[in-house]
């Protein structure tokens, strides 16, 4: 069992350090200031673990956090990238909305790699087999649903 080292009833971190990664849980409804919230706790246990991938389910998402997608894609994802991350396996909500407001997010982000999974197993398959990259690969973007 990965220790946990943050949790919230909408976000719960792992951290996997044989790995060298975080494993993110996002539950619920998050509005646009609480979403950022957890995406600062999420910068900082990447710096202080020095993870270097992500495995982000977000299947129990409600919301997709339609207004904070801009966000995520211009800032969030570079900041991800400034700390180390160069990989997310992002596990899409099951809630249609949720699900098309993400879809439309990854579609634009070209690093960090983001591919999209519909279930978390097919996604720490992927996240094990991609090796970690140390600049910005245009090849390797795609989705994998």
């Amino acid at each position: 069992m990965m220790p946990i080292l943050y949790a919230t009833p909408g976000l719960i971190i792992e951290h996997d350090a044989p790995l060298h990664w975080l494993c993110l849980t996002w539950r619920g409804i998050h509005s646009s200031l609480a979403a950022q919230h957890c995406c600062a706790e999420v910068l900082a246990q990447v710096r202080a673990t020095g993870s270097t991938k992500i495995l982000n389910d977000a299947t129990e998402d409600c919301d997709g956090w339609e207004e904070g997608v801009p966000w995520l894609t211009k800032e969030f994802f570079h900041q991800l990238a400034g700390t180390g991350i160069t990989t997310i396996a992002w596990v899409v909500p099951h809630n249609i909305r949720a699900y098309t407001a993400l879809n439309n997010a990854m579609s634009v982000t070209a690093w960090p790699v983001v591919t999209t999974f519909t279930d978390v197993e097919a996604a720490y398959t992927w996240l094990c087999k991609v090796k970690t990259v140390s600049e910005e690969p245009s090849s390797l973007k795609s989705s994998a649903w």
